[in-house]
């Protein structure tokens, strides 16, 4: 099953930075792997309604009324929330699931906020927590509003992601395609992005000629680096490919892939402990290093500059200017562009060197 990526925002916490992302695709067979699986319920009930993802687990052999009778922890009557049993099931990429449980008459926030003390009791009993993957709670069977609703759980995955040390990746996963697409229109809302911000570069003609150069780049890396360090996690390249392939990308995307592909590049040149530091040490360590041209560099730090920008937006509003315009998406990308064919002419290097 392939999932589609349609929205994502980072935010910084004291743990290093972190992200979310909206996909649209099937939790029941999802391509990205992940530790735990969240899903709600009216409370006490698991109804396998058609089109819920309870129902969808039914048809996979996963019954949630049955394993509700001999969970792993049980906090339903105290905090709405529950955590399976580890799964003996080899099908799925996840081990458990965790239920979030709401009552029709009751607040809807006192279940989202379970979440955090939940989760965080989780980890310190050492169940794998890296990443989780959850649908837009309470909309199904519940048919509680998106655009409330997804505020409300947002806000207390960013809780999660700010308190919770290994937490660094949540997704939340959308079947439906009317649905994954109001998603979209509510998280732009939710983060006031401006039209700027979410406009498609492919619109802007200057853009088109880079456009094609950089997918090129982009397709002789993903080749190149097929077999190269096995310690470096180059999904990054192909995710980016793809977007590129659907001729569509926005500018707040292009910020964050091109800040993650800078990330990646760097991890390969320096050693762990250099690389670890953020992005601006990384790049000053790198240009220490002395075989690297100065504006390589600088390159870099304007994308980790109008990157910052878009993960710190509303910091700019008093700023002058308060927004980037379309000039600076087109340096934004050229710099990408550069970069990527100085990491093509590396790669060669390191290449004829070993033979």
């Amino acid at each position: 099953m392939c999932c589609n990526l349609i929205n994502s925002y980072e935010i910084d916490t004291i743990y290093g930075r972190k992200s979310i992302e909206i996909h649209e695709g099937d939790l029941t067979d999802f391509c990205k792997p992940f530790d735990i699986l969240v899903l709600s319920a009216v409370s006490y009930h698991y109804l396998p309604t058609e089109g819920t993802l309870v129902k969808a687990l039914i048809d996979k052999n996963i019954d949630i009324d049955k394993l509700s009778k001999d969970p792993y922890i049980d906090l339903r009557k105290k905090l709405h929330i529950w955590i399976s049993n580890e799964l003996d099931n080899i099908e799925f990429k996840f081990k458990r699931f965790v239920c979030v449980e709401f009552d029709k008459r009751g607040d809807p926030n006192k279940s989202f906020e379970a979440l955090l003390p939940f989760l965080s009791l989780i980890e310190k009993l050492n169940i794998p927590i890296k990443s989780i993957a959850m649908p837009l709670l309470g909309t199904g069977y519940l048919n509680l509003s998106i655009e409330s609703n997804l505020e409300l759980q947002l806000k207390q995955c960013e809780k999660c992601l700010e308190n919770i040390p290994s937490l660094s990746k949540i997704y939340l996963v959308e079947k439906n395609n009317l649905k994954a697409h109001k998603l979209d229109i509510a998280l732009n809302k939710y983060l006031d992005r401006s039209e700027t911000q979410t406009r498609d570069i492919f619109l802007d003609d200057y853009n088109k000629d880079v456009l094609e150069k950089l997918e090129d780049n982009i397709y002789k890396l993903i080749k190149l680096k097929k077999n190269n360090n096995l310690n470096i996690n180059y999904e990054i390249l192909h995710d980016f490919y793809n977007q590129i392939k659907r001729k569509s990308l926005r500018y707040f995307e292009l910020c964050s892939y091109s800040r993650k592909i800078v990330e990646v590049l760097l991890a390969e040149q320096l050693p762990w402990d250099d690389s670890d530091k953020g992005l601006q040490l990384s790049i000053d360590s790198y240009l220490r290093q002395g075989n690297v041209s100065p504006w390589i560099t600088s390159y870099m730090h304007v994308i980790r500059v109008l990157s910052n920008n878009q993960i710190h937006y509303s910091r700019y509003n008093n700023k002058i200017p308060s927004e980037v315009q379309n000039q600076d998406q087109r340096i934004l990308l050229g710099c990408l562009y550069q970069i990527t064919d100085y990491w093509l002419q590396i790669t060669y290097s390191n290449s004829t060197r070993k033979y």
